[in-house]
């Protein structure tokens, strides 16, 4: 009897150690109650232009209540997954590889996102037709997705298949020209494919100082329109008003927020440097919920983010440090009391409360140490 009852004890703890391990393997974590999951692009290996350390794609839980990040999950066997997108039902993640491959065109994959494990299940994978996606994004219909290769300069229409597949891309188009930067503007380079509505892609080329407008009907890419910038402003990233649809367009090589009205006129170039000679290097712009700020990440050498209030023009109300080098993406929590800062070159995300009135943080930031961090998305359905 004792013999039996040994043999049990042992048989039991042995199952539970096997369960222990298993959980560590996966890299689960307990969250909190009314945690939010954030996922995180970055950079696996050294390039020209970053040192990536991380592993792959990090799922992180967020806490609503304090800002608090805990880790989740890693998603190896991608290369620079550098820019990702959740589908609008929350359930799919799409990555693409930041490398070049000009047989097939640099890849993109769709995953599964497994919320009893925040694990994320690949899908299959498609290609971009082009060489350093740089950016991806999904229709607000989820039957679409549109990325932008930096080191093609052409952008790309791939569509989604209802179980969150990718499919053979449909409509690509190929940006000409170039800028009067010779080391950064020698070519295209597209940098972004902004879904502006449902069958609306705005798409800014830093090499060429243009802002192509493109229809998307069918999930067939036709020109609208080509903006212009200031030349040499290399556009990187824009934001649009969520109330009167102005565009607001981050440069990188100049310094400027670029403003166009709804009707797509140039209305004022402002800048977005604290001193004049801080180095200019934009990386991101976002617009608060209410559409009463705009915040503007620097990765030059202050390592900044200007604040502006929006009005007929943008008013300067203040710059703060994101504690880190080269803040490459900005964020807000989902219910705008936080704002995210990665900070790609010193491997961490700064997260700051920030004050319902003024929009500057009303304290110092919490760091967390994240390596490569260079893109972060919430995992939740839109409603």
């Amino acid at each position: 009897m004792k013999k039996t009852i040994y043999f049990f004890c042992a048989l039991l703890l042995s199952s539970c150690g096997e369960k222990r391990e298993q959980q560590t393997n996966n890299n689960q974590q307990p969250i909190v109650e009314n945690a939010i999951p954030l996922a995180i692009g970055t950079y696996t290996r050294k390039e020209g232009h970053v040192d990536g350390k991380a592993e792959g794609i990090y799922i992180y839980s967020f806490n609503p209540a304090n800002g608090a990040l805990e880790h989740l999950s890693t998603t190896g066997n991608i290369t620079n997954p550098s820019y990702l997108n959740v589908h609008p039902n929350g359930k799919y993640i799409y990555a693409v590889s930041e490398v070049a491959d000009d047989e097939k065109g640099a890849p993109v994959y769709a995953y599964q996102f497994e919320a009893s494990t925040n694990t994320l299940a690949l899908l299959n994978e498609s290609s971009t037709l082009g060489n350093y996606p740089c950016y991806v994004e999904v229709s607000p219909s989820g039957e679409v997705l549109a990325a932008a290769n930096y080191g093609s300069g052409n952008i790309t229409l791939i569509p989604l298949e209802k179980n969150g597949t990718l499919g053979t891309p449909s409509s690509e188009d190929q940006h000409r020209g170039q800028g009067p930067n010779e080391a950064r503007q020698e070519s295209p380079h597209a940098h972004m494919a902004y879904f502006n509505g449902a069958n609306q892609v705005l798409s800014t080329d830093l090499g060429t100082d243009q802002i192509h407008i493109y229809s998307t009907e069918n999930q067939q890419l036709k020109i609208e329109k080509v903006l212009s910038l200031s030349a040499g402003a290399g556009p990187r990233h824009l934001a649009v008003h969520p109330q009167n649809q102005q565009l607001y367009v981050v440069d990188e090589l100049k310094g400027n927020v670029s403003t166009f009205s709804e009707n797509h006129e140039l209305i004022a170039e402002t800048s977005y440097l604290k001193n004049e000679g801080e180095e200019a290097a934009g990386g991101d712009i976002i617009i608060d919920q209410a559409g009463k700020y705009l915040y503007v990440s620097n990765r030059g050498n202050s390592n900044s983010i200007t604040v502006f209030e929006i009005s007929q023009e943008l008013k300067k109300v203040g710059h703060f440090s994101t504690l880190g080098k080269a803040p490459r993406a900005i964020t807000f929590s989902p219910d705008g009391k936080f704002l995210l800062a990665a900070n790609q070159d010193s491997g961490d995300i700064a997260v700051f409360q920030l004050h319902p009135e003024s929009g500057l943080p009303m304290s110092e930031g919490k760091v967390y140490k994240i390596p490569t961090p260079v893109c972060m998305k919430w995992i939740l359905p839109k409603k």
